[in-house]
């Protein structure tokens, strides 16, 4: 009896577990990779070792898309490598996903720019062709190559 106790406690306790929020921010959301294309509202959650990214289309969320020890879209969960080989390149760095939606430089900051409102990089190597460029209340990521697309404009309040 216990462990049937045990095994319920850990299926459905363990999976309502909240995460405290360090920051969240609405944006205008636009991704288009493979199998995933949105262009909806959403809200950019920032925790303690947690990236959240939530979509909404008529007030239902679409995507959930949590980023910590592996990505997770709508709870089926990749490692950071399989995730990045399924939907964007094998040739991008793990955590890539993680550093652009936490507006953090990729590539070891190949082509860096710093401007006023962020910065910029530039990135051309085999195979890729990308314009990242972050500022307080925007996030653009292209990948001409890999037709790859992300886009986030912080909403006003």
């Amino acid at each position: 009896m216990r462990y049937i106790i045990l095994v319920f406690l850990l299926l459905f306790v363990g999976c309502s577990v909240k995460r405290d929020i360090k920051r969240s921010d609405s944006y205008l959301v636009a991704i288009k990779m493979r199998d995933l294309r949105f262009n909806d509202m959403g809200f950019l959650k920032y925790g303690e070792n947690y990236t959240e990214l939530q979509l909404f289309d008529l007030s239902n969320l679409v995507l959930d898309l949590k980023i910590a020890d592996k990505i997770c879209i709508n709870s089926h969960c990749f490692s950071k490598e399989r995730f990045n080989t399924r939907f964007l390149s094998p040739l991008y760095p793990r955590t890539l996903l993680e550093n652009v939606l936490n507006k953090k430089p990729i590539f070891k900051k190949a082509g860096f720019k710093k401007s006023d409102a962020g910065f910029m990089q530039n990135i051309d190597k085999k195979n890729i062709h990308i314009k990242y460029i972050v500022s307080s209340d925007k996030i653009y990521f292209k990948d001409f190559s890999n037709h790859f697309l992300i886009k986030l404009k912080r909403i006003k309040k």
